[in-house]
């Protein structure tokens, strides 16, 4: 998983410094607390597998992530993919921009010979 860096605790405005140690005040206790949390929480949520777990299980891996879960590959220990669930898009209806977009006549008028030839790869 990840490791929160002094960055994203400095610049949330945690504590202050005092000779090298943190010290939060009793109103930033609460927005640390919500930040170890979510942080905590996103952590449990991620599955790490080395490549020759990920090729063995892929279908439960895949499962997992249909169930919201997050898969990182890992190579010797350093991650280098994540398997993240697709968002489902909406039923695509025939028709639907009708009215939204306008073309102009000269859409349907022949390509010049150097753009046709760039479209067939010649």
């Amino acid at each position: 998983g990840r490791v929160a860096d002094h960055g994203e605790l400095d610049g949330g405005g945690f504590g202050d410094v005092e000779g090298g140690h943190k010290r939060l005040s009793i109103c930033q206790a609460p927005r640390l607390a919500i930040f170890l949390a979510n942080f905590i929480l996103k952590e449990l949520a991620m599955i790490t597998v080395n490549v020759h777990e990920a090729k063995t299980n892929l279908s439960r891996l895949l499962a997992k992530v249909e169930a919201g879960e997050e898969v990182v590959i890992a190579r010797s220990g350093t991650p280098v993919a994540q398997i993240v669930s697709v968002q489902k898009q909406g039923k695509r209806e025939f028709g639907s921009m009708k009215g939204r977009i306008k073309l102009d006549d000269r859409f349907f008028d022949p390509l010049p010979e150097e753009e046709l030839a760039a479209w067939e790869g010649n």
